[in-house]
């Protein structure tokens, strides 16, 4: 939240897309978020057409399906230290150490690379990454800045999953509490092509 207003701060109260690449801790932590939760266990889906061997020795026959464990590899332990835990800050310091010994914006929520699958990776990358990740990150930052949200209950750990097939997703049945923020300043969120409505006033 603290990051999210001083970038504010510095962009006239307008959250653009340039004050957006400004906002490194909350692309760490949308960026962690996919990685412990992902929305498919696997990923690259392709049926063979014709046999073939790859460079692991395995037969591939005509017909089968082959795919990517997307969920395997964002929690390998030799990719990702203590994988099960959530860490909002881990990308964040991986830039700043520049760990994994890639490039800074390879870190970023909209990268793709080998150990990160979230959109696809090569060829098969997912064009419009750079504006989902945008209006995503525009939207938890308008959360942040307008309201305290907390689960019920007092429950402080992540709800299950609901997983189908392959797919996972947050359970529709689960409740979020949110809460205004008094005193909040005017703000105006804008993202490449949506225009999140106009200035609105939460005092």
């Amino acid at each position: 939240r603290a990051e999210v207003r001083r970038v504010l701060s510095r962009h006239g109260d307008v959250l653009c897309p340039r004050a957006l690449q400004c906002t490194r801790r909350l692309d760490s932590f949308v960026t962690e978020t996919m990685r412990v939760g992902p929305h498919s266990i696997n990923t690259f889906q392709r049926e063979v057409t014709r046999p073939f061997r790859p460079s692991t020795g395995q037969e591939m026959p005509a017909g089968v399906v082959i795919e990517v464990p997307a969920h395997a590899v964002a929690h390998d332990p030799e990719i990702f230290p203590d994988p099960d835990r959530f860490d909002g800050l881990r990308f964040y310091r991986s830039r700043a150490e520049g760990r994994h010994f890639v490039p800074d914006y390879q870190h970023h929520f909209d990268s793709c690379k080998e150990t990160f699958l979230t959109f696809g990776y090569g060829h098969h990358a997912f064009p419009g990454r750079s504006l989902a990740s945008k209006n995503v990150k525009a939207i938890v930052a308008k959360v942040l800045i307008l309201c305290e949200t907390k689960l019920v209950d007092g429950v402080t750990e992540q709800y299950p999953n609901l997983t189908f097939g392959p797919m996972s997703f947050p359970s529709p049945t689960k409740e979020l509490l949110f809460k205004k923020i008094n005193q909040c300043r005017n703000y105006l969120l804008v993202s490449s092509v949506f225009k999140f409505g106009p200035r609105m006033n939460y005092t």
